[in-house]
C-alpha cells in the first residue's frame, strides 16, 4: 500500500472514531467546553509516526511542510506543547491523531477486562452529575473503549501502536517519511 492509500484508509477510521466518541460525549452531556483546549497543552501527549502521516501528507499537498518544520523546531526549543494548538483551538483538527479523537470521555478495560470510565478532569468539573452517572456505568452510557479502537487502527498497520513519542517529534518524523517517500514516487 502506498502512503496516500494508507493515509486515506487511516482517515476513514479516524472519521468513524470521531463520530463514535463525539456521539458518546454529546449523548452523555459531556461536550468539551468550546474555549478549553487544556488537553492539547499536556506536555506528555504522545503519538506514533504513522498516526501523524495524514497531517504530514496534508502539509506536503498544501506546500506547508517548511512552515511546520520551522514551527516544530521552535516548539522543541521553547517546550511548546502540540504545534496544532492556537488560541486554545486545534487548527489541524481534520488530521489530528487518534489520541486527540479519543480524549474527553471514553472507557478503558481494567485488569478484569471490565470497562471503566476515563473522563477528563475539566468535564468532571463542568458537568459533575453527568460525569458521576457515566462513571458508575460506562457500558450503559455507551462509552467507546479506547483499546477496541486501538486494535482497529492496528489492522491498518501494526506500527501504529509503537513507538510512541512526543506529538511534535512524531509529526517531524512523519513529515520526513512523507517527503522521502514522495520524492521517490512522484518523480
Amino acid at each position: 500500500m502506498d502512503i496516500r492509500e494508507f493515509c486515506e484508509n487511516l482517515l476513514k477510521v479516524y472519521e468513524e472514531m470521531s463520530r463514535e466518541f463525539s456521539h458518546a460525549q454529546s449523548g452523555n452531556n459531556l461536550q468539551c467546553p468550546s474555549d478549553c483546549g487544556r488537553c492539547c497543552q499536556n506536555p506528555s501527549i504522545e503519538a506514533s509516526v504513522l498516526e501523524m502521516l495524514p497531517m504530514a501528507l496534508y502539509f506536503h499537498d498544501n506546500n506547508l511542510t517548511d512552515h511546520y518544520l520551522q514551527e516544530i523546531e521552535q516548539s522543541m526549543q521553547t517546550n511548546q506543547f502540540c504545534i496544532g494548538i492556537k488560541n486554545n483551538r486545534c487548527h489541524l483538527y481534520q488530521t489530528r491523531p487518534s489520541i486527540c479523537r479519543m480524549f474527553g470521555a471514553s472507557a478503558y478495560l481494567d485488569k478484569n477486562r471490565k470497562p471503566q470510565a476515563s473522563i477528563c478532569k475539566i468535564l468532571k468539573e463542568t458537568y459533575p452529575e453527568d460525569a458521576r452517572k457515566v462513571a458508575l456505568d460506562p457500558v450503559e452510557h455507551q462509552l467507546p473503549v479506547m483499546t477496541h479502537w486501538a486494535s482497529k487502527l492496528l489492522t491498518l498497520d501494526p506500527g501504529l501502536e509503537s513507538p510512541k513519542m512526543h506529538i511534535n517529534l512524531a509529526l517531524k518524523k512523519a513529515i520526513e517519511k512523507v517527503e522521502l517517500y514522495l520524492s521517490y514516487t512522484e518523480r
